[in-house]
């Protein structure tokens, strides 16, 4: 009852907090949001299943951590300290789930694609992050490797993938291969 209690009140908080945010482009949201990024192990079902219930116990966790904080300095130090206690988190949920992967958490800054939802965008840029690396942190840039090693005769790429865009993904593979991409 306590677990869905505080699931309610962090969703209840994204949707507040979301109804606040700027439509489109404002250069003011780079400032005053934290994204939250949870990289999977690899593009398996089960490690973006256990993806998904490792962002749920983060938010969770993080819930009692950021209340009260007022500025991006204060969001800052709050889970600059609460990050033993995230990775606990992480790794129980891990744990629970039957897998044996590491965690590790960091606070840095990343760039993102733009991101549009129903009611706002996040534009693209330059946000402060909270990462969640889960095992090898693999994901979608086992796929870029995977193009590297093996040298396909063609790529095929979604604009919209979960971890990475298309187009980040492109430049990745331009980097080291002309190989056609679709």
């Amino acid at each position: 009852m306590k677990n869905l209690l505080t699931i309610t009140a962090v969703i209840a908080f994204i949707f507040i907090f979301i109804g606040l945010m700027p439509v489109h482009g404002e250069a003011e949201v780079y400032d005053s949001v934290l994204r939250l990024h949870v990289l999977a192990n690899s593009d398996t079902d089960e490690d973006q299943a256990l993806k998904l219930k490792v962002r749920d116990s983060i938010l969770s966790a993080s819930a009692p951590i950021m209340e009260g904080c007022e500025t991006r300095e204060e969001a800052i130090a709050a889970l600059t300290s609460a990050i033993p206690t995230l990775t606990s988190a992480a790794s129980e949920t891990i744990q629970h789930e039957g897998f044996d992967y590491p965690v590790r958490i960091e606070l840095c800054e990343e760039d993102y694609p733009t991101k549009s939802y129903e009611s706002f965008c996040f534009p693209s840029g330059e946000y402060l992050s909270l990462r969640v690396l889960i095992g090898d942190a693999a994901g979608q840039l086992e796929a870029i490797r995977q193009v590297q090693e093996n040298q396909p005769d063609l790529v095929v790429l979604d604009v919209m993938m979960p971890e990475m865009d298309g187009l980040t993904a492109c430049s990745k593979i331009r980097e080291f291969s002309n190989v056609p991409i679709i």
